[in-house]
Protein backbone atom coordinates (compact mmCIF):
# COMPACT_ATOMS: atom_id res chain seq x y z
CA UNK A 1 0.00 0.00 0.00
CA UNK A 2 1.67 2.68 -1.21
CA UNK A 3 0.19 4.95 1.74
CA UNK A 4 2.45 3.38 4.06
CA UNK A 5 5.31 3.52 2.10
CA UNK A 6 9.08 5.29 3.13
CA UNK A 7 7.29 5.97 7.04
CA UNK A 8 9.86 3.14 8.44
CA UNK A 9 7.15 0.91 9.45
CA UNK A 10 8.49 -2.41 7.34
CA UNK A 11 12.25 -1.66 8.47
CA UNK A 12 10.43 -1.61 12.12
CA UNK A 13 8.67 -5.00 11.53
CA UNK A 14 12.23 -6.74 9.84
CA UNK A 15 14.16 -5.21 12.90
CA UNK A 16 11.26 -7.01 15.49
CA UNK A 17 11.48 -10.24 13.98
CA UNK A 18 15.29 -10.25 13.75
CA UNK A 19 15.34 -9.50 17.64
CA UNK A 20 12.87 -12.04 18.11
CA UNK A 21 14.71 -15.20 16.45
CA UNK A 22 17.82 -13.73 18.16
CA UNK A 23 15.98 -14.03 21.62
CA UNK A 24 15.10 -17.81 20.39
CA UNK A 25 18.61 -18.85 19.68
CA UNK A 26 18.59 -18.81 15.95
CA UNK A 27 21.76 -17.86 14.01
CA UNK A 28 20.48 -16.73 10.61
CA UNK A 29 16.89 -15.74 9.25
CA UNK A 30 15.25 -16.27 5.75
CA UNK A 31 13.33 -14.07 3.72
CA UNK A 32 11.75 -14.87 0.52
CA UNK A 33 10.03 -11.97 -1.63
CA UNK A 34 8.94 -11.14 -4.96
CA UNK A 35 10.58 -9.19 -7.51
CA UNK A 36 7.17 -7.48 -7.51
CA UNK A 37 7.68 -6.20 -4.28
CA UNK A 38 10.89 -3.84 -5.00
CA UNK A 39 10.93 -1.90 -2.03
CA UNK A 40 10.74 -4.85 -0.02
CA UNK A 41 14.07 -6.25 -1.75
CA UNK A 42 15.68 -3.08 -1.47
CA UNK A 43 15.07 -2.97 2.24
CA UNK A 44 16.53 -6.47 2.97
CA UNK A 45 19.08 -5.43 0.89
CA UNK A 46 20.07 -2.68 2.64
CA UNK A 47 19.27 -4.27 5.89
CA UNK A 48 22.52 -6.96 5.27
CA UNK A 49 20.07 -9.93 3.91
CA UNK A 50 22.42 -11.81 1.36
CA UNK A 51 20.31 -13.33 -2.00
CA UNK A 52 21.25 -17.03 -1.93
CA UNK A 53 18.29 -17.96 -4.17
CA UNK A 54 15.76 -17.98 -6.81
CA UNK A 55 13.01 -19.76 -7.68
CA UNK A 56 10.55 -20.02 -11.12
CA UNK A 57 7.02 -19.91 -10.42
CA UNK A 58 7.59 -20.31 -6.93
CA UNK A 59 3.70 -19.14 -5.92
CA UNK A 60 2.17 -20.76 -9.37
CA UNK A 61 -1.32 -19.98 -8.78
CA UNK A 62 -1.07 -15.92 -7.42
CA UNK A 63 0.58 -12.97 -9.49
CA UNK A 64 3.90 -12.73 -7.88
CA UNK A 65 5.65 -15.70 -10.20
CA UNK A 66 9.16 -16.13 -9.21
CA UNK A 67 10.70 -16.22 -5.66
CA UNK A 68 13.63 -14.08 -4.91
CA UNK A 69 15.19 -15.98 -1.74
CA UNK A 70 17.43 -14.24 1.27
CA UNK A 71 19.23 -14.88 4.14
CA UNK A 72 20.82 -12.77 6.88
CA UNK A 73 23.23 -14.13 9.61
CA UNK A 74 22.16 -12.55 13.01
Amino acid sequence: MPEYRRKGIGTEIIEEQIFFAKEKGYTSFFVKTSNKWKEMLRLLLKKGFNIIGFKEHEWEDGPLGSAIWLEKNI
